[in-house]
């Protein structure tokens, strides 16, 4: 019995006259899912930021003492914030918190899942599966070896 994978994108260009590998799609899902996974924890993870404005900064910088300075107040505020959900600042310093809108990940992230879980693919009568979404056959030119899994 013959297995024969899918449609290479170039046939000239195929190496073999058993085609492409049927678990390439679901490889190629499951990549793109990690990406989108560890693209929305970063976006997460920088939804909140704290813009700190401060009179001559780069003055403060330019020295280890003034950088240490500089760093010792900045956590000191930190602390007093998270302890009494307060900031006290000096007349020349300010203080703005920038937020990300988030909304609209879940359904991306659900799309994602969905794809990698299978959900774009419907079981056929033959033994195999095909595509719903557009690529009806595709799959299932595998000789339906992919309904052992």
């Amino acid at each position: 019995m013959r297995l024969i994978g899918l449609d290479y994108p170039d046939e000239e260009m195929g190496p073999d006259p058993w085609g492409d590998s049927c678990l390439q799609p679901v490889h190629r899902a499951i990549r793109r899912a990690d990406i989108v996974d560890a693209s929305v924890a970063q976006m997460i993870s920088e939804a909140k930021v704290d813009v700190i404005k401060v009179k001559d900064l780069s003055e403060h910088l330019a020295t280890d003492a003034g950088t240490n300075e500089l760093r010792n107040r900045w956590q000191n505020a930190n602390t007093v914030k998270s302890v009494v959900n307060a900031l006290l600042l000096n007349l020349d310093e300010e203080f703005e918190t920038r937020q990300l809108q988030l909304s609209g990940l879940q359904e991306v992230m659900n799309v994602f899942m969905l794809l990698v879980a299978g959900g774009a693919l419907e079981y056929t009568d033959q033994g195999g599966f095909a595509a719903a979404a557009g690529r009806a056959g595709e799959l299932m030119a595998c000789n339906g070896h992919l309904g052992a899994l």
